[in-house]
């Protein structure tokens, strides 16, 4: 990586809206709960940070719409898939009253996984809506697709 981009890299994300402080935090923490449970391989724990009408858009699958689906859409990915890492790099995050998204990459490491492509790709583009509620910032919808 340039210096140019090293630099670019620690402006990220830009944020448009009225965030506060606490708001940045608590996407934040909420970015490093997902990563944390995906490489726990805690579909509960996953679906604790999602609304209860999650949508989730994942490659080479169908849409999974609601929470109960969503929880075994995850139990089972996990069963096939142990994620030994899993880093986000927000790229910007626009806010609109108690909805926000955010567009970035994400670098998937898998172990022991023969399937490289769809949701298992080691490199992708992510999408993710969130809605504040009175638990907090919550994922409304997942979707991300292959950079490769």
């Amino acid at each position: 990586m340039t210096t140019e981009q090293l630099h670019q890299a620690a402006e990220l994300p830009l944020w448009h809206g009225e965030f506060s402080e606490q708001d940045k935090h608590d996407i934040e923490q909420l970015r490093a709960s997902q990563a944390a449970a995906i490489v726990a391989g805690d579909a509960n724990a996953y679906a604790l940070l999602c609304s209860d009408d999650i949508q989730l858009l994942i490659p080479s699958r169908e849409l999974v719409s609601g929470k109960a689906a969503f929880l075994q859409t995850e139990q089972a990915l996990f069963r096939h898939a142990s994620f030994t890492g899993f880093q986000k790099q927000a790229a910007l995050v626009v806010r609109s009253g108690d909805l926000a998204y955010e567009v970035g990459v994400q670098q998937v490491q898998i172990k022991n996984q023969t399937d490289t492509a769809g949701v298992y790709s080691a490199r992708q583009k992510y999408t993710h809506i969130f809605r504040r509620t009175s638990l907090g910032w919550r994922f409304v919808v997942l979707m991300s697709n292959s950079n490769e």
